[in-house]
């Protein structure tokens, strides 16, 4: 190092110029390039640091909806509203706006079978004439025959109501049209029953009426029951049609 005023070479270390007392050049010290890139990448790590810490946070506070890498997205409310069930897949039904078709299989239709059996053995053995079938028998052969097929076709008629009902609680596509049936069935019997028996009698109007063997009031009772069940009919449709994506089986 020399002197910047009279260019005496000046000892190592020396602040003052030996010669002319000038000071000596002082040579600012330079940091290191490997403490310099040190600082550098301690800079950049704690950025990262702190922008993975904020991304972290703003997880927690809002959850996501994406499933995590191999796993299977939860299907939704709605998604098992709109699907489909597979043939022969029992549907499982909520409580909800079901509980009249609870009382049809688990009250109403049992009890029709009831009635349509004592019904139907009633008609057989002839108890509705109320103790004189066989004077009635004895001179009107073809109605006994009537009231035969008539019973038989009650019994029947009780099974249909069995097997209507094992199809309404199995979510059978059949079922609700076999239910309204059941109240189609309930007017056209009992209607082709009196046709039949009318025709029995318009050949002795002499001898019998129709209300001497059937009492008006049972006619008019049938009248009403037959005007009853056509209004459940119309009930039942609307009711089953907005319920049919259940009836799958």
């Amino acid at each position: 190092m020399f002197c910047s005023q009279c260019g005496q070479q000046l000892k190592e270390g020396a602040r003052f110029c030996a010669n002319c007392g000038a000071p000596a050049p002082q040579v600012p010290k330079r940091a290191s390039a490997t403490g310099a890139a040190k600082d550098t990448l301690r800079n950049v790590m704690s950025s990262a640091k702190q922008t993975v810490s904020n991304l972290q946070s703003k997880a927690a506070q809002q959850p996501s909806s994406a499933p995590a890498l191999g796993q299977q997205p939860e299907p939704s409310y709605q998604s098992y509203q709109n699907a489909a069930p597979a043939p022969g897949q029992t549907v499982i039904v909520s409580d909800q706006g079901m509980a009249w078709y609870k009382f049809i299989i688990y009250v109403q239709l049992w009890a029709s079978a009831v009635v349509f059996i004592g019904a139907g053995i009633t008609v057989l053995t002839g108890a509705h004439y109320r103790g004189g079938a066989s004077l009635v028998y004895s001179m009107l052969s073809s109605l006994h025959v009537i009231d035969i097929l008539f019973g038989i076709s009650l019994l029947l008629f009780a099974v249909f109501c069995v097997v209507t009902r094992y199809d309404l609680a199995r979510f059978r596509r059949q079922g609700p049209t076999r239910y309204l049936w059941v109240y189609g069935l309930s007017i056209l019997i009992p209607l082709v029953y009196l046709i039949a028996v009318f025709a029995v009698l318009s050949g002795y109007s002499s001898m019998f009426s129709l209300s001497s063997l059937i009492p008006s009031d049972s006619v008019i009772e049938i009248i009403v029951y037959a005007v009853f069940d056509v209004i459940m009919i119309i009930v039942n449709k609307i009711y089953f049609d907005k319920r049919k994506h259940l009836f799958v089986n």
